[in-house]
């Protein structure tokens, strides 16, 4: 049987961690372990991990708890994880996700087996609160502008990048499996992959886009080995958007998308810059469709000021950006968290 490897990066989530845990604890395949890696400045998961630690012994589970250096960002706390993980799969689950079944566990290393080609699988992600069955029209028409503008939109059995670097995300996954050009951060390898792909530590806090670099990589060196199956579900409670001060998020979400977009997609290729610059442009005119049709209030609308500083520092800085250096941009989270 396969060892797997959970790991849950977690930052002040306390009842949603415990929810988790919980879960893990219902499964019907006790061949895995459970390391929590905490990034949150309050170390709130230290009791819940000491709580929980006996109940999983009990099973015969380990429970391994570790403290990630503040603020290093999400692919800091994943690596640190993966150092510490002794499984062949390696399952990265969010502190507000929930696994839906007892046989989750045991499903994915079944997946595993049977498909000796796929190098990382993803579950089929369920979003509370989000109803890919119905959409209303205000829902279809913000899909078809993502489409057209190069951003970010919506398809059934579809995970990929666009050459603008922004990702198409499945809608519904209705077929038992499917094969995928990226994968979101809730997903799974097998152990080997992460000696030779690592999560990129430029990328700090909620570390957007992480995801995407991370397993577009990967598809990249094994184009055919990403995978999201149906088999395993997990519910992924709906979050704010906004995980940081709002200019803070604009400009961190700019400049790593600049960032990725030089790093995994350009290419010297001549199309995909032109997609890039024509998705930057579509950015501020979805942005400004946004506002007018939700009737934002006239505060609301110094996004669009943020979002237009935000391309002129990644312009100014686009040389370091290609370059690989952040430094420039972690000084102005550093500024505006302050």
């Amino acid at each position: 049987m396969l060892k797997i490897s959970v790991i849950i990066p977690t930052r002040d989530r306390a009842r949603d961690l415990e929810n988790l845990l919980m879960t893990l604890l219902n499964q019907d395949y006790s061949n895995f372990e459970t390391i929590i890696v905490d990034d949150s400045p309050r170390r709130i998961a230290k009791e819940i991990a000491e709580h929980y630690r006996l109940k999983f012994n009990a099973r015969g589970i380990d429970l391994k708890y570790v403290i990630s250096k503040t603020h290093e960002g999400l692919p800091a706390a994943r690596n640190l994880g993966i150092k510490l993980a002794n499984g062949d799969i390696v399952l990265f689950l969010d502190d507000d996700t929930l696994l839906l079944g007892s046989d989750s566990l045991r499903k994915l290393a079944e997946f595993y087996e049977e498909n000796p080609d796929a190098i990382c699988v993803q579950p089929y992600i369920i979003t509370l609160g989000l109803d890919t069955k119905k959409s209303s029209l205000i829902d279809e028409l913000k899909n078809a502008a993502g489409k057209a503008l190069m951003l970010i939109y919506r398809k059934d059995n579809a995970s990929s990048v666009r050459r603008s670097g922004m990702p198409v995300l499945p809608r519904r996954i209705t077929l038992d499996k499917i094969r995928v050009q990226r994968h979101s951060g809730v997903t799974s390898c097998r152990k080997f992959i992460y000696n030779e792909v690592k999560y990129d530590e430029n990328l700090k806090l909620w570390a957007y886009m992480e995801d995407l670099d991370f397993s577009y990589r990967v598809f990249k060196r094994y184009p055919s080995s990403l995978y999201i199956t149906s088999r395993v579900k997990i519910l992924h409670k709906k979050s704010p958007t906004a995980r940081l001060p709002s200019k803070t998020a604009v400009y961190m979400m700019t400049v790593y998308w600049f960032y990725i977009f030089f790093k995994d997609i350009y290419s010297s290729s001549l199309l995909n810059l032109t997609s890039f610059l024509y998705a930057l442009f579509g950015k501020i005119v979805a942005t400004i469709a946004e506002l007018l049709v939700e009737k934002r209030a006239n505060s609301d609308w110094l996004i669009v000021v943020w979002l237009l500083s935000s391309y002129a520092l990644s312009l100014r800085n686009l040389k370091r950006i290609i370059s690989r250096d952040l430094r420039f941009l972690n000084k102005k989270i550093a500024d505006l968290t302050r």
